[in-house]
C-alpha cells in the first residue's frame, strides 16, 4: 500500500496542457484508444513517448497493429536529406539540372509537411500516400500533379534501391499520376498551343531584335526557353546555316537547318549583344542588358518567356495556352505533315527506342532541310523563283 501511495505522489504532471498522454501508475505514459490502454514509454522521457505515440497513432485509431518502432529507423527527414545530398552531387557532375533538383526539393518538403519529419519511412502505408495525394490534388493542376507524384515516387524508390530501408514502399493504388483521360481534358481546357502564320508574322514584326531571333529559333528549330537562353556560339554555323545543339534536358542529338530569316536575325542580335559580366558567359549567344544570360537554371520563368509574352500582349495575340514553348508545339504539328518522323525527331531532339531507330545510323541533311523548309513555307509561303 505504501508503494502505491509513493508512486501516486511521484506521478508527474503533463509537460504541457495539450500533451495527449497521461502518466499511468505503472510508470509509463499511456493513452486509451478504442477502449484499450496503450503504453508509450517511461515518465522520465515524455518526448520519446510522444514520438512513439505519434508514429503509432494512425494504426491504433484504425484498429491495426502498429509496426514495431526501432530506435535506428530512417526518419522521413533524414531520408529526404540523404536523397537530396546524393542528387546535389549529380547536379555538380551535370547529370541533374538545378531546376530538377529544386523540383525534387519541393517534393521532399511536401512529404515532410504531410507525413511529419520524424515519421519512420518504413512505417508509411498506402493510406498515408492517399492522404498525400489529396493534399497535392488541392494544390496542383493535372500537369503539375503528374510531375509531383512522379518526383515523390522517385524519392522513396531511391531510398529503397540504395539500401536505406529493407523493403520497397507500397504507394497503394491511389498515389499515381492522373489518368491519360484527365490529362487530355486538361490540355483541351488550356486551349490550343498552335500559332497561326498571321499571328507569328505579327509577333515577329513587333518583336525587338533579340526577341525576334529567339522567336525564329523557336519556330525554325523547335528550341524551348531554356535551350534558347543558354545556346552557345559553337551550336550555330551561320555561314553554313545549321544548328547542332544537343538538348540540355536529355543530351539527345539535335540538328536543324536555319532559315535565311533566322540567320539574319541572329547576325543582328549578335552585333547588338550586350557585354557579358562573367567570363563563364562569354560563349553564350544571348545576353541581357544586365550582362547575364536570358535564363537561370533554377528559375522556370526565364526572360525569354517573359519578353515573348510582352510581344503577344502588345499584338493582342495572347490567349490561354500560348507561351514560348508553343512554338515548339507548332513546329511539330506542322512538320508532321511531311511524314518524315525520323528527320523531325532529329530537329526536335526526340529519341525513339524502337527497332528501326536502333538500326538507323544517320539522317541526311537533305531530309532535315526538307522538314524545316516545309515549316517555313507554312509561315512565309513558297519561295519565289528568281
Amino acid at each position: 500500500m505504501a508503494k502505491s501511495q509513493s508512486t501516486a505522489a511521484n506521478r508527474p504532471r503533463k509537460p504541457r496542457p495539450d500533451f495527449p498522454l497521461y502518466a499511468h501508475g505503472s510508470g509509463q505514459w499511456a493513452k486509451t484508444i478504442r477502449g484499450k490502454k496503450y503504453y508509450f514509454g517511461p515518465w522520465a522521457d515524455p518526448q520519446a513517448a510522444l514520438n512513439r505515440y505519434l508514429t503509432q497513432r494512425d494504426d491504433l485509431l484504425a484498429g491495426r497493429k502498429p509496426r514495431p518502432v526501432t530506435e535506428d529507423g530512417l526518419s522521413v527527414r533524414n531520408g529526404c536529406n540523404t536523397f537530396l545530398t546524393a542528387k546535389e552531387k549529380k547536379v555538380q557532375t551535370g547529370d541533374v539540372t538545378r531546376r530538377h533538383w529544386n523540383d525534387l526539393k519541393r517534393g521532399c518538403e511536401l512529404v515532410v509537411s504531410v507525413f511529419g519529419a520524424d515519421r519512420f519511412v518504413e512505417d508509411l502505408r498506402p493510406g498515408d500516400f492517399a492522404e498525400l495525394y489529396s493534399h497535392l490534388a488541392e494544390r496542383f493542376g493535372v500537369t503539375s500533379l503528374k510531375r509531383e507524384t512522379t518526383n515523390i515516387r522517385s524519392i522513396f524508390n531511391w531510398i529503397y534501391k540504395n539500401d536505406y530501408i529493407d523493403r520497397p514502399i507500397k504507394f497503394g493504388t491511389d498515389f499515381r499520376a492522373p489518368s491519360a483521360k484527365k490529362q487530355r481534358l486538361e490540355r483541351h481546357k488550356r486551349g490550343s498551343r498552335l500559332f497561326e502564320p498571321s499571328d507569328l508574322k505579327a509577333a515577329l514584326e513587333a518583336a525587338p531584335g533579340h526577341v525576334k531571333a529567339q522567336i525564329l529559333l523557336g519556330i525554325n528549330t523547335a528550341l524551348g526557353n531554356t535551350d534558347v537562353a543558354f545556346m552557345e556560339f559553337e551550336h550555330i554555323d551561320l555561314d553554313g546555316g545549321w544548328l547542332t545543339y544537343p538538348r540540355r534536358k536529355t543530351g539527345v542529338y539535335r540538328r536543324a537547318k536555319l532559315w535565311r530569316e533566322t540567320v539574319q536575325a541572329l547576325q543582328q542580335s549578335i552585333e547588338e549583344r550586350p557585354k557579358h559580366k562573367q567570363p563563364r558567359h562569354a560563349s553564350i549567344v544571348f545576353i541581357t542588358k544586365y550582362g547575364a544570360p536570358w535564363g537561370k537554371e533554377d528559375v522556370p520563368h526565364s526572360p525569354v518567356g517573359v519578353e515573348f509574352r510582352k510581344v503577344l500582349d502588345e499584338t493582342e495575340i495572347y490567349r490561354k495556352g500560348l507561351s514560348f514553348y508553343s512554338l515548339r508545339h507548332s513546329f511539330r504539328t506542322i512538320a508532321d505533315e511531311t511524314g518524315d518522323v525520323p528527320a523531325i525527331d532529329i530537329v526536335m531532339g526526340h529519341q525513339n527506342d524502337d527497332m528501326a531507330s536502333r538500326y538507323r545510323q544517320r539522317i541526311s541533311d537533305e531530309r532535315i532541310e526538307a522538314v524545316t523548309n516545309y515549316v517555313r513555307e507554312w509561315l512565309y509561303g513558297p519561295r519565289k523563283a528568281k
